[in-house]
């Protein structure tokens, strides 16, 4: 894997701990207050603000769900960085490195989703300094099965470019060969 295809922490030690060991026993220590046995998702709503403040509220979402291979997360663009056209801005391939691993991006699913859909597009810089996807990935570093994912950021508010990437969504999981959870990352 080219160095380039490998999206860096830009919030570690910021919005979550830097060091591995002390973001693995927070993350435990957060799902540790779940209670429900996991079960299968199609799509969930997960905070993205830094863990001191959301982390309880996201592993009580992602504590009760089982992950299946491909993960898309959609997020909103804070930085307003967008090179996409459309708006959709993708991290197409490689992975995501966080304190406790790296989380592979599902190439397939996302080659796929750029030609469905006109408003994604590989934009790496977009992600570069962005924390909505990233303050994610740590929860899927440390919950089995391992998973593949599909970031994106969102630079828009309309419903009308919201209806087209949801119903694209809608037809590419429904005809993939593998289950398919969609994230939407909130403030």
């Amino acid at each position: 894997m080219d160095a380039s295809e490998i999206r860096f922490p830009a919030v570690a030690g910021h919005f979550y701990p830097g060091d591995a060991g002390e973001l693995g026993e927070m993350i435990e220590v957060f799902l540790a207050d779940v209670e429900e046995q996991p079960r299968p998702a199609r799509a969930v709503i997960a905070p993205h603000a830094g863990l001191i403040y959301s982390g309880r509220c996201a592993a009580q979402v992602f504590g009760r769900i089982e992950f299946p291979p491909v993960v898309v997360i959609l997020a909103p663009n804070h930085t307003g960085l967008v090179a996409a056209r459309g708006g959709g801005s993708l991290w197409a391939r490689g992975a995501f490195e966080t304190p406790l691993g790296s989380i592979p991006v599902a190439t397939e699913f996302a080659e796929a989703l750029v030609e469905r859909c006109s408003l994604v597009e590989p934009d790496p810089a977009a992600h570069a300094r962005e924390h909505a996807v990233e303050v994610e990935i740590p929860f899927l570093a440390t919950l089995p099965p391992s998973s593949a994912i599909v970031p994106i950021v969102i630079a828009w508010d309309d419903w009308r470019r919201s209806r087209e990437l949801a119903t694209a969504l809608a037809q590419m999981v429904g005809e993939w060969p593998e289950d398919v959870l969609l994230i939407a990352s909130s403030d």
